[in-house]
């Protein structure tokens, strides 16, 4: 599981700057050569035909945001507690009569059937909620309980504690036939209902679109043959392993770190990074073999939206921070998010041209 972990945290280093994210370049961009002579193109990638499945409709959009929201809202036709009851509390964790920190929390909604705050499947400690069931609206439940031995805190690690609770209300969750102009104001930061699906709509397409191009990239990765130009993998990797150790392993070694913090070897590290960078760059060749066949060129106009996005959603003032966020210098990085736009266009032409059936 650490390794998984790890792969995740790694993985994400430069996440959202490109279509790839990652393997950012430093001298491997002054590898040359030609497309043509490492990858031949899947003969039909003019008329690709792939299939997605997903719900792409607004509904089921704006059912997810409200998921994700953990939305609930008051329902007082209920007044006892069931077993799967969502409840909101307040609570006040006392060891030997005394109120310990960090143990009391208000208007807190929880899953009482899971142990857990609503929406969030992070259990609470066993036996937090067992107590809540079967009792009312308005009283005041006692439930005792055990901390693990094992518990994060030591001053409450294998210690007997009682909560007290205080049930506020029974809730439940909120549906498109229960949304309202002023919860959608106190929880998306939106004026009204009809702004929320307008932007579930969006989230729908986007969705889609998303997937589409998944599907086609995959397609034509999985149709085509690929070959490495010389020493571009291993490049890569060293870039890669000197970026991540920049970040986050300055002042030791990468052994070193590697042990500590998620007791892997660099061999592990380097398996693990090499499979991802081996899926990137299968991508990024591909779409630039159809660039290179199409005559795709990058575009000032196209590029500069591509670009003021990138620095949007990275919170950057300047085209020469966002450059060198992605490489060690200002020109390496515009060489490097110029192919990358090109490559975008290539896979917009594909999904452009491609017939696409949900299931």
């Amino acid at each position: 599981m650490r390794g998984k972990k790890f792969a995740a945290l790694a993985l994400c280093l430069a996440a959202g700057l490109s279509l790839l994210s990652c393997g950012k370049p430093k001298t491997s961009m002054d590898i040359k050569y030609k497309v043509s002579d490492y990858v031949t193109l899947y003969k039909n990638y003019r008329n690709l035909k792939v299939t997605i499945s997903g719900d792409y409709t607004t509904e089921s959009a704006l059912q997810q945001m409200l998921d994700n929201a953990g939305s609930y809202v008051r329902d007082d036709s209920q007044t006892t507690v069931a077993e799967d009851s969502i409840v909101n509390v307040d609570y006040v964790g006392k060891l030997d009569g005394t109120a310990f920190d960090g143990g009391t929390a208000k208007d807190q909604n929880i899953d009482v059937k899971n142990n857990c705050a609503a929406g969030s499947g992070s259990a609470y400690i066993d036996g937090f909620t067992s107590g809540l069931v079967g009792a009312q609206v308005g009283s005041t439940v006692d439930c005792p309980v055990t901390f693990p031995e094992n518990y994060s805190s030591s001053n409450l690690a294998g210690k007997a504690a009682v909560f007290t609770f205080t049930v506020n209300y029974i809730c439940k969750k909120v549906d498109m036939d229960s949304l309202t102009d002023d919860f959608v104001k106190e929880k998306f930061n939106l004026n009204s209902v009809d702004e929320l699906k307008k932007s579930a709509k969006s989230q729908a397409e986007s969705n889609k679109k998303s997937d589409t191009r998944t599907a086609v990239t995959e397609k034509l990765v999985k149709d085509s043959k690929i070959k490495y130009p010389k020493n571009l993998l291993s490049m890569r990797l060293k870039e890669y392993e000197d970026r991540f150790k920049d970040q986050y392993a300055s002042g030791s070694s990468l052994k070193d770190y590697l042990k500590k913090n998620y007791n892997m070897s660099v061999d592990d590290f380097e398996s693990q990074i090499k499979s991802t960078l081996k899926e990137n760059l299968n991508t990024e060749l591909v779409l630039e073999a159809v660039a290179d066949k199409e005559g795709i060129k990058l575009d000032q106009k196209g590029y500069k939206e591509y670009i003021d996005n990138l620095m949007k959603n990275n919170s950057l003032s300047s085209k020469e921070d966002l450059y060198k966020l992605v490489a060690p210098d200002s020109k390496s990085g515009e060489a490097y998010l110029k192919k990358m736009y090109v490559d975008q266009k290539a896979c917009d032409f594909c999904v452009e041209h491609a017939t696409v059936s949900v299931e």
